[in-house]
């Protein structure tokens, strides 16, 4: 699996970080797996996957203002956009054995999706439409007021 970053100099935002999920190999197969408290600081609550989702699509767009999510290409690859308000930073996230840790009050942006792709996500939170900040220019905003 392979993350290539663009933006912000190939550097990850604040917020986003890269997790490796361990793998067993053998002549049986792959097994891989994580430890959600210790490995991923987070307990999920919720899982959601996307799938059959068209080449042009966007999905997400929004950013939460508590809960965590992690982000993994089980099959396939995306390009993900993450926004603090100050910096950007582009991610392609293939399938493997990495995944990527958002943390609240950043803006994530999944698009240009491969035929076939399939992503989990593990969100810290059951869903709530309050955690939601769907107005970039609110989300704006509100990170611009928090920097004061």
């Amino acid at each position: 699996m392979r993350i290539h970053e663009k933006g912000s100099g190939g550097v990850l935002i604040p917020g986003v970080q890269i997790i490796e999920v361990d793998s067993h190999i053998d002549e049986r197969g792959s097994l891989s797996y994580l430890e959600f408290e210790s490995e991923l600081g987070f307990l999920p609550k919720r899982f959601f996957y996307l799938s059959s989702i068209s080449k042009d699509a966007i999905r997400g767009d929004h950013a939460h203002k508590e809960c965590l999510q992690f982000l993994i290409a089980l099959r396939g690859s995306v390009s993900i956009q993450f926004d603090d308000g100050l910096r950007t930073s582009t991610i392609h996230l293939e399938e493997g054995n990495k995944g990527l840790l958002v943390r609240p009050m950043i803006w994530a942006k999944l698009s240009e999706f491969s035929t076939q792709a399939l992503i989990l996500v593990l969100a810290s939170h059951n869903y709530d439409e309050d955690d939601y900040l769907r107005d970039y220019s609110q989300y704006r905003a509100l990170v611009n007021a928090w920097e004061l």
